[in-house]
């Protein structure tokens, strides 16, 4: 008996890598989605902390808006809000290019808010 008559797994390999092949891709753009999602997580929250400082200093809101809007990607809403002797701002940074899963996931965002104390309230 030969070793081809044994086995008969010509091919197998083959067809199994062209199956788990695309699977492989799709889960490293998702992971990669993901990594790109946190860092801008990151930059969000780093924006809404200095819009909330600046705004806390005394600035007007246009000028905290504008200290927040240094640091993340055009395209992001910010908003300033005081109430309560708070200071609050929000940032909303959309995730540009979901990548080819663009189309079946819908538009991607990522957002963070921080508050200070008003100590034009005080």
């Amino acid at each position: 008996m030969t070793r081809r008559e044994v086995g008969h797994d010509d091919g197998f390999v083959t067809a199994e890598t062209a199956v788990l092949l695309p699977v492989l891709v799709l889960v490293v753009v998702l992971l990669l989605m993901l990594v790109r999602a946190s860092a801008l997580q990151a930059t969000a929250q780093d924006a809404a902390a200095m819009g909330a400082r600046s705004a806390a200093r005394g600035e007007d809101d246009t000028a905290a808006r504008a200290a927040a809007a240094r640091v993340v990607p055009s395209g992001t809403a910010i908003t300033v809000q005081r109430s309560g002797g708070l200071v609050t701002v929000d940032v909303r940074v959309p995730i540009p290019g979901a990548g080819p899963l663009g189309w079946l996931l819908g538009p991607w965002s990522v957002g963070a808010r921080s508050s200070a104390l008003d100590e034009q309230a005080s």
